[in-house]
């Protein structure tokens, strides 16, 4: 196959490939995604002073937006495919933009739930296509370069998003965390029309797969609200149990849609290769672990410690950090060690902070959950940003964003059933609390058991890596 003709752009296009601009674009966009993703657990107290809400309502914030990203991230690789990445990706800039306008002006929780699924439609759009461009826009040699310096920018993002929604939240609002991330966003989608490159794959059908849409996004909808509703309202509800059974029904369906589809959702045989199929499965169970972590330590700080909002932020740069840090290195370690090797340890040091998380108590100091934190970022640094460069390498460059956008939708899965199957555990635990315990001492209680669950999980996921023995390309 030709691999120029796959991606390169329409006759006409006054767009000159500016490999460097590229990276600039996409990265400014991938920070104005992170800071927005990890500040919000910060935000949610404040959220729930302001317009109430249980603890299951301040999961279906966060869920609402992973939901979206999730369930759509499957189509948005494809439309990258079919319409041009470019054009997409300024989409999905513009539809975020408006959707931050939504959440700062949300005057309920409902309001604010519709906002955040928003937003996580116009994520999608940004996520699947912005790694296809980055790694579009560079040669074999320098992509693996490339794609760490686009990481490295997310992993600043996540680095200062806690923090600046702390100190916002604290002496101004939390609606005023959603206003600020305007600015950035807008300066991305100028970039990207100056400097990017449109690109596409010329091999795919101009046809999008409606049956597999549906299927997935109702069997997501409907699993997770199972998941959420079935520790308040009782495991044996109607509506608790049709959720369930139907939603893992309508997944199991999509599977069997897109294996005979024509033009279908996801191109599956991306996961033959075992290179892919490895570095995916590493992303599904690092977000698995680290999506739930961060929001019950978010709530642990500021709930059971009593903590600023600001404080709490300057205490998860114990996890940023190390993160950031993590990614610029990504280049230089895959240089001198395999990435089989990398992402078991980032998995295994994943394991060990979430036990350190497991061990908290509700009078602890701050040196166990630093160190939970610190190995916390070296892990998901290693984990993640080596499962990226695995993916994209194990694929042909014209099936750049079909890869692009299934490994991203396989992470945004591990988060979303992170946070949906963790809030099940914790809200069967919370049941258990001795009558009469303090809100400290109950939150400690369901916190131990969930921790410990995910640190088990993470535990097995430690061999994931070792599925990959081949380097054989996917897709072709």
């Amino acid at each position: 196959m030709d691999t120029e003709a796959a991606t390169s752009p329409p006759a006409g296009d006054p767009t000159r490939r500016s490999p460097r601009a590229a990276l600039v674009a996409m990265s400014l966009a991938n920070v104005a995604l992170t800071v927005d993703f990890f500040g919000l657990n910060v935000l949610l107290p404040h959220v729930r002073a302001d317009l109430g809400g249980s603890q299951s309502t301040l999961l279906w914030i966060a869920n609402s937006y992973m939901l979206s990203l999730a369930a759509c991230l499957l189509a948005a690789g494809r439309l990258g495919d079919i319409f041009g990445r470019k054009r997409v990706a300024l989409v999905g800039l513009g539809l975020f933009a408006c959707a931050s306008v939504v959440g700062a002006l949300s005057t309920s929780t409902g309001m604010l739930i519709a906002g955040r699924t928003l937003q996580g439609l116009g994520a999608a759009l940004v996520t699947a296509t912005s790694l296809s461009i980055v790694s579009d826009a560079f040669p074999d040699g320098a992509r693996a370069a490339a794609i760490g310096i686009w990481s490295a920018t997310g992993a600043v993002g996540s680095a200062v998003g806690p923090l600046v929604a702390g100190v916002v939240a604290d002496v101004w609002s939390w609606r005023g965390f959603f206003v600020l991330s305007l600015p950035l966003t807008l300066v991305a989608a100028f970039l990207t029309v100056r400097g990017v490159r449109e690109s596409r794959d010329a091999t795919v059908s101009g046809r999008l797969d409606v049956a597999g849409l549906v299927t997935v996004t109702g069997g997501l909808v409907l699993l997770v609200y199972g998941l959420l509703e079935g520790p308040g309202a009782g495991w044996g509800r109607p509506d608790v149990v049709t959720g369930l059974v139907v939603g893992a029904a309508l997944l199991v369906t999509f599977v069997a849609v897109e294996r005979r589809g024509a033009a279908p959702l996801v191109d599956l045989r991306v996961f033959r290769s075992r290179a892919f199929a490895a570095a995916a499965a590493v992303g599904w169970f690092a977000n698995f672990g680290f999506a739930a972590a961060m929001f019950y330590l978010a709530l642990y700080l500021q709930e059971v410690q009593h903590r600023s909002s600001a404080a709490s932020g300057v205490i998860l740069l114990a996890f940023t950090i190390p993160l950031a840090l993590t990614a610029r290195l990504i280049g230089r370690l895959l240089a001198i060690g395999s990435a089989v090797r990398l992402m078991a340890v980032g998995m295994a040091l994943l394991a060990v902070s979430f036990a350190c998380f497991a061990a908290l108590g509700a009078d602890d100091g701050l040196a166990l959950v630093l160190t939970g934190l610190v190995l916390s970022g070296l892990g998901q640094g290693l984990a993640f940003n080596v499962s990226n460069v695995a993916a994209m390498d194990a694929c042909s460059t014209d099936k750049a964003g079909v890869a692009s956008g299934a490994i991203s939708a396989v992470r945004q899965l591990g988060s979303l059933f992170g946070l949906a199957v963790t809030g099940a555990v914790f809200g069967a635990a919370s049941h258990t609390v001795a009558a009469g315990s303090s809100s400290e001492t109950a939150f400690v209680h369901a916190l131990r058991p969930t921790m410990l669950f995910v640190a088990v999980a993470t535990a097995v996921g430690v061999t994931l890596p070792m599925i990959a023995r081949t380097n054989g390309r996917a897709g072709s």
